[in-house]
């Protein structure tokens, strides 16, 4: 059996539950090391019974990678694993050097441990800019790992195409959240765009870009009157939410929402995702429902998983010209055989993107 500690800063519901489904395979016995997340961030924490053993630290997210109680914790139980996965993440740079520490001590002892991390391509900066600093870093970290896998396919080629990381150490496994759980309250919507429903659903937060979707909606209640957008989430920006729900019709909010039997009953009423900012896990949740997604291609720091949609196949991506925007989207928010196209290549997507499949890219990787 395969003895594996996840170090996870912040532990959200997404995470919680996709890695119960590693922790279940026969082979594998897992254990996650995590700290108290991001403080007013709109972050969510599921309870639950898991398959893994949880070691709580009382640490937030931004000082987990230099915290000295995360570094006793790691220390007291660093030799009992086969694998460490660490985030490559700047600020986990003391962390990181303090493992390989650990793992030099522990082999001069006669136990191998090794060291991975699952993640994006490359460091990155302000407004999602990669500076030469970024890939000196990035090179630093990936050299100090056994193994590092990345979100997507095309992330994982990018870093060994760009010289990051040498092909041997480098793995991929589509990051992908427990649609198991979804298939149980999911139900197709009888009357697609009837009246058209936009869901944003994620923390309220300034990347996301809340005034464009502000902004955007208002347009387009004047092109389509009886339009809806319904919003999911919690965070700094969800004041922008309740002071346009004060001056536009048909704006409705729920705050804050992890448990999916909650959340089902919304997405199933609902005909399109529309995040105008960054993306990440809601394109997944969206697709497990069948529900295309709409996104913007200005934004500059999308995350891997922005490459799972093709505008007009999965999704509608948005230029960032006003105009042409809002004229798309209510093309296809008045079109209900232009919706079925995207919902159905959503749906086909969502079956490239299923926990089963990363559970087998995770084995892969990890030689389980």
């Amino acid at each position: 059996m395969t003895k594996i500690l996840w170090l996870s800063p912040a532990f959200n519901h997404y995470k919680a539950r996709f890695l119960n489904h590693l922790a279940m395979a026969s082979d594998v016995q897992l254990s996650v090391l995590t700290g108290t997340g991001r403080e007013g961030m709109g972050d969510g924490e599921e309870a639950g019974k898991w398959e893994y053993n949880t070691i709580f630290c009382n640490v937030p997210k931004s000082r987990f990678g230099y915290s000295r109680e995360v570094f006793r914790a790691l220390k007291g139980i660093f030799c009992q694993y086969d694998w460490v996965l660490i985030p490559a993440e700047k600020k986990n740079l003391i962390l990181l050097l303090y493992a390989c520490r650990l793992r030099f001590k522990t082999k001069s002892n006669g136990k191998q441990v090794k060291l991975v991390s699952y993640n994006h391509p490359v460091f990155k900066s302000k407004e999602g800019k990669t500076t030469r600093i970024d890939l000196f870093l990035t090179r630093f970290f990936y050299r100090k790992y056994d193994k590092v896998v990345f979100y997507t396919e095309d992330s994982c080629r990018w870093a060994i195409s760009n010289g990051l990381i040498p092909e041997e150490k480098a793995f991929w496994a589509n990051n992908t959240i427990d649609e198991t759980e979804i298939i149980k309250y999911k139900k197709d919507r009888q009357n697609p765009l009837s009246p058209p429903r936009l869901l944003m659903i994620g923390r309220l937060l300034e990347y996301r870009w809340i005034d464009r979707l502000i902004d955007y909606y208002s347009e387009l209640k004047k092109i389509v009157p009886t339009v809806e957008l319904h919003v999911i989430g919690d965070g700094p920006e969800k004041y922008k939410i309740e002071e346009a729900q004060r001056r536009i019709s048909d704006i409705h909010y729920y705050g804050m929402l992890i448990d999916e039997m909650k959340i089902g009953p919304i997405f199933n009423e609902v005909d399109f995702v529309f995040i105008p900012g960054h993306s990440g896990l809601s394109i997944n949740h969206s697709f497990a429902y069948g529900k295309p997604y709409i996104t913007s291609q200005d934004y500059v720091n999308q995350p891997p998983e922005y490459s799972y949609l093709k505008d007009g196949v999965n999704s509608i991506i948005l230029t960032g010209n006003r105009v042409t925007d809002i004229e798309k989207i209510g093309q296809y928010i008045t079109d209900k055989e232009k919706c079925a196209i995207l919902r159905n290549g959503a749906i086909e997507t969502a079956k490239k993107l299923s926990i089963k499949n990363w559970v087998k890219q995770m084995h892969y990787a990890l030689d389980l």
